[in-house]
């Protein structure tokens, strides 16, 4: 992939079959759901979570990413434009880290509910300073 690329709507389909994307992730999701051996590798859950301000050309809204790891495993992510435009930077790391954070919990507690207790807190990481 191209690093620091910036798309717009005009550009056109990005994708000339785009339901071979949706197979191979949708696969791979239910791989880390239903079988537990081959995500779990230790009982370390991690997170990390970052925003790119007004991201979008086209709306100037964010893009949210996160991703958790069991282990040395990823077991969860996720990428999605924000609902709203940010007036700061701040403001848009406050957003990403809310979204990880709601993730963490709910793993925590399927988890639990697995009988895999979480023995220490999760540690979510950000790289924006004055959001930390």
């Amino acid at each position: 992939m191209e690093v620091n690329l910036k798309l717009h709507q005009a550009d056109g389909d990005l994708l000339s079959d785009p339901s071979m994307y949706w197979q191979l992730v949708g696969n791979l999701n239910y791989m880390t759901i239903t079988r537990l051996d081959i995500s779990f590798v230790v009982q370390q859950l991690e997170g990390f979570s970052d925003a790119d301000w007004a991201g979008c050309a086209d709306t100037r809204r964010s893009v949210t990413g996160w991703c958790m790891f069991l282990g040395d495993a990823l077991i969860s992510w996720k990428s999605k434009k924000q609902p709203h435009v940010s007036k700061s930077s701040n403001k848009s790391e406050y957003r990403a880290m809310s979204s990880a954070s709601s993730e963490i919990v709910w793993l925590q507690r399927l988890l639990g509910e697995l009988s895999v207790p979480q023995l220490t807190p999760t540690p979510l990481h950000a790289d924006n300073t004055s959001a930390i």
